[in-house]
């Protein structure tokens, strides 16, 4: 695995889904409809963190991450730097399930009303080591950013990219602030004390390590697009709560429905769906991105993974298992890179005809 997170709230258009999605949430995100970039969906806000899940599982955690973001900022006509508390940009964490430490962050910087750049520092406080400094950006545009950093005591590395090129690198820095390597989640902070409180505006991210042979360095201006269930597919082994059809069950896309849903209990039953087609032109697909919402209905708990099938009828099911354990709702995600009968890159009619699913195993 080597790519591990995509976000562009094209399927999480409400706080409460990104609030099941993410590991933990301060403020209340907020979603900018038609605000994102070709007038998608985005994040927007000027007072909310999101803390990605554990991205690794490794001990100790990996040490090299790539992370892109779209990102617009509103001017702002009074001056403001970043507190020990908000640092707008992407804090690099560590030890998540133990005491999450924040290593390294590239925090925002305003230089005055319509220009800003990137300060990359050691930890998240402003007192912390200034290790670098970007070259400037105007706000009121949107612009594709990609940071990759080995985060490491010593022998630490980084390079900031904008739109394809370097503005910002350099290698034998000391970028771990608890001085140990390596880290295993991402913040994503979109508040800043800024007087005038602009909005900041992040989309089309992904967060990527460096294993592997495949997704693990620099994408490039990535696109991401949410679909939809839209049809039900071959086999419906699952109750809907309403009665009808199956996917009307789990397709809820602005406003989260508890009421509406499909239950199972008997291990190996199964529900697939049809999806919507992908609205825009699509070349060099770097994987999907599954997320499922579910709680227990009763005591006790359940396994299930995710279920795929091809045109040809070709079941596969994904790699991660997850538990059900409690009757409070949240959401597993998983990311599978290659078309999972062939192996190949995905393409646009692998989309069109696959069916995604649940199934349970436990």
């Amino acid at each position: 695995m080597t790519l591990r997170w995509l976000e562009g709230c094209e399927s999480d258009q409400h706080t409460t889904f990104l609030e099941r999605k993410y590991r933990s949430t301060t403020g209340s995100p907020a979603v900018g409809f038609l605000q994102g970039r070709g007038g998608f969906t985005c994040l927007r806000d000027n007072a909310c963190v999101l803390y990605t899940p554990t991205l690794s599982d490794s001990t100790p955690e990996h040490d090299t991450w790539v992370v892109g973001f779209a990102f617009k900022i509103e001017k702002n006509g009074g001056a403001g730097f970043p507190s020990d508390t908000q640092i707008a940009g992407i804090e690099f964490i560590t030890n998540t399930d133990v005491s999450p430490t924040a290593q390294l962050s590239l925090q925002l910087d305003r230089v005055d009303d319509f220009v800003y750049r990137w300060v990359l520092k050691r930890g998240n406080q402003i007192s912390s080591t200034t290790i670098a400094t970007s070259s400037n950006f105007w706000a009121l545009k949107w612009y594709y950013f990609e940071i990759k950093v080995k985060i490491d005591p010593s022998a630490g590395t980084y390079e900031l990219r904008q739109d394809g090129v370097d503005i910002m690198s350099g290698s034998g820095a000391n970028t771990a602030a608890s001085g140990d390597a390596g880290m295993d989640s991402i913040g994503i902070h979109m508040d800043s004390d800024f007087s005038g409180s602009p909005y900041h505006y992040v989309d089309d991210l992904y967060i990527l390590d460096t294993l592997g042979t495949f997704n693990n360095d620099f994408l490039g201006d990535c696109h991401i697009e949410g679909l939809y269930p839209n049809g039900d597919g071959d086999v419906l082994q699952w109750d809907p709560s309403l009665g009808g059809s199956h996917y009307v069950e789990v397709d809820e896309t602005t406003s989260p429905s508890d009421a509406d849903k499909v239950t199972a209990d008997a291990i190996g039953e199964k529900d697939l769906w049809n999806y919507e087609d992908p609205a825009t032109a699509i070349d060099n697909i770097r994987g999907i991105h599954i997320s499922t919402c579910h709680a227990m209905q009763t005591s006790g708990s359940r396994t299930f993974v995710h279920t795929m099938r091809d045109i040809s009828n070709n079941d596969n099911d994904g790699a991660e298992t997850y538990t059900s354990d409690n009757g409070v709702y949240s959401t597993v995600t998983e990311i599978v890179e290659k078309e999972p009968q062939g192996g190949s890159d995905w393409s646009k009619s692998d989309l069109d005809d696959y069916q995604f699913g649940v199934k349970v195993t436990g």
